[in-house]
């Protein structure tokens, strides 16, 4: 074999070889979105409600977006969240959410601080439902029963694989007990392994 012929064999298999020996697994990455409510506050809407009992001293809106900074965990928004007097009461205030391209697992994570009266133990669930058909993909739950103005903790769902279709619908659902509940909820965020 003519030694040009030789060597141009070579450089072919070398490349080939390079390229094949690059080629390896694909790295995952994170992709995490945080909703303060100071950008996306309009974005929560009550959602659903039930066996709501209302008194003179408040009204029937039961979730919303409050701007009350006192309220709030950072910044100056939070969803604000009350039951009154009815131990089968609940209340939901929630937004629509799009997972991004190539989510493999995803999980959400969101803070509530209790501001119960009369300290009656109060159930707040994070929920993650697919948009189209109403189903759940993920929940987490904190039962909240310290009195007045607790602390802040973090409720996290399980993790959810997202669907084709990458529309969810996110919401914070208070239960209520026999007395007013009144709860705040800030800093939703939403963190994704993605496949390139």
């Amino acid at each position: 074999m003519k030694p040009l012929l030789r060597r141009l064999i070579v450089a072919v298999v070398t490349t080939v070889a390079v390229l094949l020996g690059t080629a390896g697994t694909a790295h995952a990455s994170t992709w995490l979105v945080r909703d303060d409510l100071e950008l996306f506050g309009s974005q929560w809407d009550l959602d659903g409600y039930g066996f709501l009992t209302c008194n003179f001293y408040y009204s029937c809106t039961d979730a919303y977006v409050s701007d009350n900074g006192a309220q709030a965990r950072t910044g100056t928004h939070s969803v604000r969240m009350f039951t009154e007097y009815n131990p089968d009461a609940w209340v939901s205030l929630g937004r629509p959410f799009e997972t991004p391209v190539g989510a493999r697992s995803c999980v959400a994570t969101m803070y509530v601080r209790a501001e119960l009266y009369d300290g009656i133990d109060t159930v707040m669930q994070l929920e993650v439902l697919q948009a189209a058909g109403w189903t759940y993909l993920a929940k987490g739950s904190s039962r909240l029963h310290d009195p007045y103005n607790s602390t802040w903790r973090q409720i996290r769902t399980a993790s959810w694989a997202p669907a084709a279709d990458r529309n969810v619908y996110i919401r914070m659902v208070l239960t209520g007990g026999e007395h007013l509940s009144i709860v705040n909820a800030d800093d939703l965020a939403v963190s994704c392994t993605v496949l390139p």
